[in-house]
């Protein structure tokens, strides 16, 4: 019973900007993503060195493996933002239903106190 007024706390909490979103929540997950793609793509199959713009993007790009942390981390920021980004705005979807229950509960006289 006392964790029911902790719980029942309402806090205001404003959406996550779509660019901030962008940049904090999907550049570093695609950065891992793009750039073991770009390490894969650049190192020839018959295991000869990278010559031309596949040796320039294997340089910057090395063929690489992401570790379970690291995806881990990444995965775990992509959803914090994915949360932050969604949630304010379907609370304030809810808000309306909220609103019709309370009077439809209010009418029949069943609203709780």
């Amino acid at each position: 019973a006392a964790w029911g007024g902790l719980l029942r706390r309402r806090y205001d909490i404003k959406p996550l900007s779509v660019w901030a979103f962008i940049i904090i929540g999907m550049g570093p997950i695609a950065l891992d993503g793009f750039s073991q793609l770009f390490g894969y793509w650049s190192t020839p199959i018959d295991g000869s060195m990278p010559t031309g713009i596949m040796g320039t993007i294997n340089s910057i790009f090395g063929l690489r493996e992401s570790t379970p942390l690291l995806r881990v981390l990444t995965g775990g920021l992509f959803g914090l933002m994915l949360a932050w980004l969604a949630y304010p705005h379907i609370e304030a979807g809810m808000q309306g239903t909220k609103t019709e229950l309370e009077e439809k509960l209010g009418r029949i006289g069943e609203l709780p106190s």
